[in-house]
């Protein structure tokens, strides 16, 4: 059996005692949509669709506060032109903070599907010497990233790489690797 949501403090003029019952099949939503109170009372408005109430209210809510990783806060507006604009995805759409941050959820999901695939990479992640290598590695490529990137900041930023470069610096890059371990992965030599 249904039960019905009473909803109290009503001093419409169909309520009994400030009581009335609420049908089931309907959603309220209770919320002050807007930041500003309405200056002087105003001729009552009687919308026929969710359409209409969107249209004359323009609800939008100004400065809501998100703190990031680093304890900062971001202020974002939002604005409600229908009721599918409080689904997440719209709610992103109109936030670059939380763009960014579907866009790392997003990108820490496509690694986490490519590690369950990759056997071999499980491989060499479930023993210990080549997970140590493979991690050395990453560190080595990502210092010389990081240093390049430093290199290069100074530069003109149109400017692109030739194709000696790139091959000077794989040449580079295969010869730092020395040996290669059981599963098939390079361990780092020193130089």
């Amino acid at each position: 059996m249904a039960t019905k949501t009473v909803i109290s403090k009503y001093t419409g003029l169909e309520a009994v005692d400030g009581v009335i019952e609420f049908p089931q099949d309907k959603t309220l939503y209770v919320e002050q949509f807007t930041d500003n109170p309405p200056l002087k009372p105003v001729e009552v408005f009687k919308p026929k669709t969710l359409s209409e109430v969107f249209d004359h209210y323009r609800p939008e809510k100004k400065g809501v506060k998100m703190t990031t990783q680093d304890g900062q806060t971001v202020k974002e507006n939002f604005k409600f032109t229908s009721v599918n604009d409080f689904d997440d995805k719209n709610l992103i759409e109109q936030s670059n903070y939380l763009k960014s941050q579907q866009e790392a959820v997003d990108a820490y999901k496509n690694i986490e599907q490519q590690l369950m695939k990759n056997k071999i990479l499980k491989r060499a992640i479930a023993d210990d010497e080549t997970r140590q290598n493979l991690v050395s590695a990453l560190q080595a490529l990502l210092a010389e990233l990081q240093q390049a990137e430093k290199h290069n900041h100074g530069r003109n930023k149109n400017a692109t790489s030739s194709p000696r470069s790139t091959k000077q610096w794989r040449s580079r890059r295969i010869g730092r690797c020395t040996s290669v371990s059981k599963s098939g992965w390079p361990t780092q030599g020193k130089h």
